[in-house]
């Protein structure tokens, strides 16, 4: 889980929500640990907000609820448009891979999965005499196979960055949505803007794609490789040449180091933060941890400092 975060609920299976702190102690947000992918979620930010999600989600209310609907529950504003936004982009398609299994419709079409799953973030991108083929085979019109609502959903991503600026997938969601409305200097700025933030947080749009190969492991980075961006700076680049070596860790503990080594503490703290959670693992997680915590200690930070410390002995008693 986060390094700044501790349990407060979970499933028995290995996810949880967590409270999120400030270096203060006070109380940052609430977030969901998903253990597999290690992967988190904002879910509000106050127990009562927690609350009507887990309800929501345990009554499956939540992906069939309008906006309005949501607007009167008492939740984040963020879950409420991330929960419009992945409405907006759930096509029929999306339903019908969750029942029958998106490898057998590629076997369908006679093509291989890694091709197919490069279409399902946008279907728009299944050539057309496919679309036809499935769509027959399912009884389905064309049309509303493929329907999406990318103008909502680049609404919503927007909306978000005017709260916050810090979740890796409203980026994504409108470099994409600009690419496809051939408006290719803002889909470049947003992806640039969210190139660094920490991958973990991509949610829906961690495992969206354009490519077979494994040039770059975020969708930000794939997309401003293939649109050729020259004006990225040097820190860009060479995080981009990190993450196509998988080297994202070295990238973000050597970032790290040097601001260690300049006395900017706080900034140390962030980097070792990204080293472990940009793309979480746990490999040496525990040398990961103390170095968050000493520069925590060294920053001021007392409250992220014992969590670090928290999480070290947990690692430790393994």
């Amino acid at each position: 889980m986060l390094p700044d975060t501790l349990p407060i609920l979970g499933n028995g299976m290995g996810d949880c929500v967590n409270v999120r702190f400030n270096g203060d102690g006070s109380i940052s947000e609430f977030v969901e640990w998903h253990h597999e992918g290690g992967n988190w979620s904002h879910w509000g930010y106050s127990i009562q907000q927690v609350l009507s999600l887990n309800y929501l989600k345990f009554d499956r209310r939540l992906e069939n609820s309008t906006p309005d609907l949501l607007s009167h529950a008492e939740l984040s504003p963020i879950v409420i448009r991330e929960a419009a936004c992945r409405r907006a982009l759930r096509s029929r398609l999306h339903e019908v891979c969750a029942v029958k299994g998106g490898g057998k419709l590629a076997k369908q079409l006679g093509v291989e999965w890694n091709l197919f799953k490069t279409w399902l973030f946008d279907p728009a991108l299944i050539p057309r005499d496919k679309v036809k083929l499935l769509a027959t085979s399912l009884g389905i019109r064309e049309e509303e196979l493929i329907s999406q609502n990318w103008a909502l959903a680049l609404e919503q991503a927007e909306s978000i960055l005017k709260l916050r600026n810090d979740l890796a997938w409203p980026y994504v969601v409108i470099g994409w949505a600009s690419e496809r409305e051939r408006k290719i200097p803002k889909a470049k700025d947003a992806y640039r803007a969210g190139l660094m933030k920490l991958g973990s947080s991509a949610s829906f749009t961690a495992n969206w794609t354009r490519t077979n190969s494994a040039r770059a492991s975020k969708f930000a980075a794939e997309r401003l490789i293939a649109l050729g961006d020259s004006e990225l700076d040097s820190d860009a680049r060479n995080y981009i040449e990190a993450l196509i070596n998988r080297r994202t860790r070295e990238y973000w503990l050597n970032q790290a180091e040097r601001a260690s080594e300049r006395g900017d503490h706080g900034q140390a703290y962030q980097q070792f933060y990204a080293a472990g959670w940009d793309f979480f693992y746990s490999n040496d997680i525990g040398l990961i941890l103390t170095s968050l915590m000493a520069e925590a200690e060294k920053a001021g930070l007392s409250t992220l400092a014992a969590l670090a410390s928290l999480h070290l002995e947990s690692v430790n008693s393994r």
